[in-house]
């Protein structure tokens, strides 16, 4: 068993404000009673990550201004587009994803149909269960391919995912993110 976390998740938070705003390693370990490798675990990998994507910011914004007018124009509307199709990609992984859970529950209910002493007497109740599982299999394609892509892309490092009797199974850390 692991050893408890030594900060919760506000006391993180707080400590990498303050850490951010520019309050030194040994000042938060002392504030907040650990020791200063322990809060730099904390912190550290965040205050990093932040200047990175500041970095970018800073970038784009450079190249953004050394676009022409209409070209800056241009690339600002292609961003707005690109964003608003992230939106619908992650409303339509929502929905699949609840249409597959729903089709799965509906095929379980159907597993009680089955006669056990003579399996084959429920063909129909066998053919409906392997056609909505097969569906349900089929609408948790879009999640499972946009959780990959977040997988790859080092966003969502937690999530893993393994099949497993042609079915797939999404493990997500225990704090649900």
């Amino acid at each position: 068993m692991a050893r408890p976390q030594k900060l919760n998740e506000d006391q993180i938070a707080e400590a990498r404000r303050r850490y951010c705003g520019g309050e030194p390693l040994s000042s938060l370990a002392a504030a907040f009673g650990v020791t200063k490798p322990t809060i730099a675990k904390f912190v550290s990998f965040h205050r990093k990550e932040i200047e990175e994507t500041a970095k970018q910011i800073v970038d784009t914004e450079e190249r953004l201004a050394a676009l022409p007018l209409s070209g800056r124009l241009e690339a600002i509307e292609l961003a707005d587009e690109l964003r608003a199709i992230s939106r619908n990609l992650a409303g339509s992984a929502r929905h699949s994803s609840f249409t597959s859970f729903r089709l799965s529950a509906i095929a379980g209910k159907q597993v009680e149909k089955i006669n056990v002493d003579d399996p084959m007497e429920s063909q129909e109740v066998l053919q409906c269960i392997s056609a909505l599982t097969k569906m349900s299999n089929d609408a948790a394609n879009l999640p499972l391919a946009l959780l990959n892509i977040n997988k790859s892309n080092g966003k969502d490092k937690q999530a893993d995912t393994e099949e497993f009797d042609g079915r797939v199974f999404v493990y997500l850390p225990e704090n649900g993110r």
